[in-house]
């Protein structure tokens, strides 16, 4: 095998690597925070986008489809909104290494959620209307 044959045979398998690494990060993540609704919807909604394949273009393709799913679920969540902006910067770098990768665990942090939680109890909360 010649040099560039191993090149790039070590490039598509780092390509598919990442392309796991994204998939289990995103599965983990909505299997982490499913108990937010917007996450549940989220999770839902992408279980229904089928495809993963196993060419890289094939692979795009998926993960494009997960971004629309992300961007049609639940507009105006900051949990959403955090989710698909680390899944993106995911997404990109799988279609271009050059950009960065999202290094943490989860697409969510607990962080994030604690921050964000009290803005989330207000709006579960029942509201009383004062005529």
């Amino acid at each position: 095998m010649s040099e560039l044959e191993k090149s790039k045979a070590n490039k598509l398998s780092g390509s598919d690597k990442v392309y796991r690494d994204i998939v289990e990060k995103l599965q983990a993540t909505f299997k982490k925070y499913d108990y937010i609704p917007e996450i549940a919807a989220c999770n839902q909604n992408c279980q229904l986008v089928i495809g993963q394949g196993n060419s890289k273009d094939e692979q795009t393709e998926y993960l494009l489809q997960i971004v629309m799913c992300l961007l049609q679920t639940v507009p105006n969540s900051p949990f959403v909104e955090e989710l698909f902006n680390n899944f993106l910067k995911d997404y990109i770098h799988f279609v271009n290494p050059e950009h960065i990768y999202h290094l943490a665990e989860y697409y969510l942090t607990d962080d994030f959620i604690l921050k964000h939680k009290s803005e989330w109890l207000q709006d579960q909360t029942p509201k009383i209307r004062y005529i």
